[in-house]
């Protein structure tokens, strides 16, 4: 059976960056946890392969490191990715201004795409443009979604 370090190492490798970019450090981390600074340490390193931390011990981490890349690498492994749900104190009125408001914003966006679309590519600065609006439109569109569900 495949090592979960080497199996699942670009969660791993994610955990630890964050873990080590946390304030204080792992040791600050650690300390939080109630841990040993180097036996966390040795846990969450992809490198070292005869500690392993418990789940308890990896999803404290993931949730005071608040690790976005981590949360990437465990959507990727079900082939899925992640965005930002957006201002959670935002009032419905104002999530549903902001997605009407990028909805048209996004409209113009899609229609530079698709002449931008006619010669086969989609130039650098292009790409520019369309990328972060795609982004935003996702992330609004997500908490649009939340607010109609009741959440």
């Amino acid at each position: 059976m495949e090592h979960p370090k080497t199996r699942f190492r670009p969660v791993f490798v994610a955990l630890h960056s964050d873990a080590k970019r946390y304030p204080g450090g792992v040791t600050a981390l650690a300390n939080e946890l109630g841990m040993n600074p180097c036996v966390l340490a040795d846990k969450l390193n992809p490198n070292i392969f005869d500690k392993v931390p418990t789940a308890r011990e990896l999803l404290e981490v993931f949730e005071r490191t608040r690790s976005v890349p981590t949360a990437n690498a465990l959507a990727l492994l079900i082939d899925r990715t992640t965005v930002r749900i957006g201002d959670a104190d935002a009032s419905p009125r104002e999530v549903v201004q902001a997605f009407m408001a990028l909805t048209r914003r996004a409209s113009e966006a899609m229609a530079q795409g698709a002449e931008a679309l006619e010669d086969g590519r989609i130039d650098p600065d292009e790409r520019a443009v369309l990328e972060p609006m795609v982004d935003e439109l996702i992330c609004t569109a997500v908490a649009f979604r939340a607010f109609l569900r009741g959440a």
